[in-house]
């Protein structure tokens, strides 16, 4: 049985149940790699190393929100 699960990192499904297969690996090393994207679900941001350690802009505030909200209406939807 593999020891190491790739996982999508933005998934939380998919990281609980790797976490609890690598608790049922009893004596045996096991790996998570979750593969995330910098800055998921704010387009200013995705894969943007500038934003690593800064924030947006006074005036780029209100888009961030704005993505950021209808995300989580559709998670709640």
């Amino acid at each position: 049985m593999e020891c190491a699960w790739r996982v999508n990192g933005h998934d939380v499904e998919q990281i609980s149940d790797a976490v609890e297969f690598a608790f049922s690996m009893k004596g045996k090393p096991t790996v998570i790699v979750a593969d995330t994207v910098k800055g998921k679900g704010v387009t200013l941001f995705e894969n943007n190393v500038n934003f690593h350690g800064s924030q947006p802009k006074a005036e780029e505030w209100s888009d961030c929100y704005a993505q950021l909200d209808a995300k989580i209406a559709e998670l709640e939807g």
